[in-house]
């Protein structure tokens, strides 16, 4: 899953100049899905997907360490901080609300854009605190808007295909 949105997310980089980055929503919905059992396969599967939709000299070790922590660790802490909450059922995938995908979201955001923050802080030499809070305020909101985006659609698709039965496509 996590390397189609990977090709997914280079193919849109390549043909229109956007970099839109899915790996870190796509992450999340993995531990909405199957839970925080997955951290290793995820970790794995963000660094294939780097090493393979990436060009050969456009990425540096350091910063692939610090993308595969970052869509990693971020959407794992939202989720541990979600299912650790008492009043909030996210258990049961049919069973979670708009408002808990946009709580997620939210969380997933944060925490994904103060990473990415230090990424930028770490990999740039000249970096101005005007410029560093624009940057986290366009992180956030497309991080936001992408996770919530993803797994509100992906969710309402899991739930309208359980609802259909089998014999009805014969």
């Amino acid at each position: 899953m996590i390397l189609v949105f990977a090709y997914m997310s280079a193919v849109v980089e390549s043909q229109w100049a956007v970099n839109v980055n899915l790996i870190g929503g796509v992450a999340l919905l993995s531990y909405m899905l199957f839970g925080l059992r997955l951290i290793p396969s995820v970790l794995l599967a963000i660094i294939v997907a780097s090493l393979i939709f990436k060009p050969q000299g456009a990425i540096v070790p350091l910063e692939l360490a610090m993308m595969t922590f970052t869509c990693t660790v971020a959407p794992a802490i939202a989720f541990y901080i979600m299912s650790s909450a008492k009043r909030i059922n996210i258990s049961n995938i049919v069973s979670i609300t708009f408002k808990q995908v946009l709580i997620l979201s939210f969380l997933q955001a944060i925490f994904c854009s103060i990473f990415k923050l230090a990424q930028l802080a770490t990999t740039t030499e000249h970096t101005l605190p005007i410029a560093m809070a624009e940057s986290f305020s366009s992180l956030f909101v497309i991080d936001f808007i992408g996770t919530a985006t993803l797994v509100y659609v992906v969710i309402q698709i899991i739930i309208y295909s359980k609802k259909i039965k089998p014999t009805q496509f014969s």
